[in-house]
């Protein structure tokens, strides 16, 4: 019987498990891209933390800043400035370390971190061929005091190509009304756009195939200006959704279910154990 109660025990918390992951994941498109971008700022936060930024052997910051671009493609160069704004170190993909001991005291994200002591976001074009990086600052605080400014600059195009080696559906990002990146997009089908939150990024969305017909599609003959999506019509659509799709009650019922058969079938082993341990001791009787 104690191990009837163990088997059960041990099945409702496999149960409970399930059901906390089966909330926590993702349910939408937009929500996957943010949480992609959330992953590579709290990556950059870790480094921001690392005592290497805050020794004055500048080998020590230069290893990690080899280490973490190898780790992750997107990241383009790491820069680290001291408190007067030149730059002690700097490692572009791909290059080896340098010292430049350039002065970025105009720049406006070194400004921004060195004044409030707060974490930098912007987005800048840059070369011929125009491409796109997150321009990402952080200070670097050591006993409360500003000793200098870190920044990683994140090449745009790289990192959605990242994000979409681990998705097979099609989607289009579209940057200021204008494509940006796409995988697997037909411009013949039907989708719907929503916008995202990246940081550094005031105005990005992604359009998508709707699985769940819940509101009318957007036609892609449709002008570019007329499927732009304001905030207040995106968030509500969004929140709607999404509601129903991660609601519980389907979930919570499948639980239900299970415990009863559980209980159930401990239940009849219960009994039958009692029925033979009752006909073993009329025998010896």
């Amino acid at each position: 019987m104690i191990q009837n109660g163990k088997f059960l025990l041990l099945f409702l918390l496999s149960v409970m498990q399930f059901a906390q992951v089966s909330n926590a994941a993702p349910t939408t498109i937009e929500e996957s891209i943010n949480k992609h971008y959330e992953k590579m700022d709290s990556i950059f936060t870790r480094i921001a933390k690392s005592p290497a930024l805050k020794s004055t052997r500048l080998s020590n910051a230069e290893r990690l800043f080899v280490t973490e671009l190898r780790k992750n493609q997107a990241f383009y160069a790491l820069i680290r400035t001291n408190s007067k704004g030149k730059i002690i170190s700097a490692v572009v993909r791909g290059k080896k370390a340098d010292r430049p001991n350039e002065n970025v005291t105009k720049e406006k994200w070194f400004q921004t971190v060195k004044k409030s002591k707060k974490d930098y976001y912007a987005v800048t074009k840059e070369g011929d061929l125009g491409r796109y990086y997150l321009v990402w600052s952080k200070p670097i605080i050591k006993n409360s005091t500003f000793i200098g400014a870190i920044t990683v600059k994140i090449d745009l195009w790289d990192s959605f190509y990242g994000f979409s080696n681990s998705v097979y559906y099609p989607f289009l990002i579209r940057m200021n009304d204008s494509g940006l990146f796409s995988h697997k997009w037909n411009d013949a089908i039907t989708f719907k756009e929503e916008r995202l939150k990246i940081p550094g990024i005031k105005k990005i969305t992604v359009r998508y195939i709707q699985e769940k017909k819940s509101a009318e599609p957007v036609s892609a003959s449709t002008d570019s200006s007329k499927t732009s999506v304001p905030d207040s019509i995106t968030g509500t659509a969004v929140s709607e959704n999404s509601k129903k799709e991660r609601s519980p009650i389907g979930l919570l019922l499948a639980v239900i279910a299970l415990v009863a058969g559980g209980g159930a079938v401990s239940f009849i082993i219960i009994s039958k154990r009692r029925r033979d341990n009752f006909l073993k001791s009329l025998d010896e009787e």
